[in-house]
């Protein structure tokens, strides 16, 4: 019994490395931008934003105004949700880009993606929903973190 339970701690010890191992190689922090065909005096109301094979690591600060939920599931699979509390916090294109902050993970059998939704607002009467993906989205590296 003493054995198996040596055995299994090995075993369990090697994966682990492995699996540290590969992150560290891998692993990289990155802030979103959106290539968006958002109008350009659109504002942004509410997103949700999931990341496979990632993380949300931080948001660079939290608007006002603004309710936000992550979700870091350990399996690789995050979500952030956030929307509007009042109409004056919704936020430009220019101050929504590189808010979020990722980190991606390379796991074997899990493709990195990012895919999600943006609703907007031209005059706080009619919204837009639009569906984005991983071409949707610049990386922009962020060294250090």
């Amino acid at each position: 019994m003493k054995k198996l339970i040596f055995i299994t701690i090995i075993a369990f010890c090697c994966i682990s490395y492995r699996v540290l191992e590969a992150n560290a190689d891998t692993a990289g922090t990155y802030c979103l931008s959106v290539k968006s065909e958002l109008a350009e005096k659109a504002r942004i109301t509410q997103f949700r934003i999931s990341v496979t094979s990632g993380r949300i690591k931080f948001m660079q600060e939290i608007p006002a105004g603004w309710s936000v939920s992550i979700d870091n599931d350990p399996s690789w699979v995050s979500t952030i949700q956030a929307n509007i509390l009042v109409g004056a916090a919704a936020l430009g294109l220019d101050k929504f880009n590189n808010l979020i902050c990722i980190e991606t993970i390379k796991l074997s059998g899990l493709e990195f993606k990012l895919e999600g939704e943006i609703a907007s607002t031209l005059d706080f009467e009619k919204e837009k929903i639009t569906k984005v993906t991983s071409g949707d989205f610049v990386l922009n590296r962020q060294k250090g973190k």
